[in-house]
């Protein structure tokens, strides 16, 4: 958590959510959507988006925010009808030192920070 957690803090930055969306005033977020190995492919992320998303719209939530960290969670934002407004790729991203924190990662592996309007 130490090498991503200032990953996607300097993601988050890029989204720019309140200058995209100046007439919001705040947002829930759901905060990387992970399965077990075991149980993938099964629909779990899936379904736990399906059933949180209409409770944070009863709740008043007019805008959803989550950071989707792997192919597997990006292709749920594109079906749930999430609005991509950042990407980066892992193998790109330097630490403040000038180190990539990354090395390792794929040209594709990418994490993406998504909207969806309620």
């Amino acid at each position: 958590m130490q090498k991503i957690l200032p990953f996607l803090d300097s993601l988050d930055e890029e989204a720019k959510i309140f200058e995209k969306f100046p007439h919001c005033d705040n947002y829930a977020e759901l905060f990387m959507a992970s399965v077990d190995k075991t149980y993938r492919g099964q629909g779990i992320a899936s379904e736990m988006y399906k059933v949180t998303i209409p409770l944070l719209k009863g709740r008043g939530y007019k805008l959803v925010k989550s950071t989707f960290t792997s192919p597997y969670t990006q292709k749920i934002s594109q079906k749930m009808g999430f609005k991509e407004l950042a990407r980066a790729y892992f193998n790109q991203y330097k630490d403040s030192s000038g180190q990539l924190r990354f090395p390792n990662a794929k040209d594709d592996e990418c994490a993406v920070v998504g909207v969806l309007e309620l």
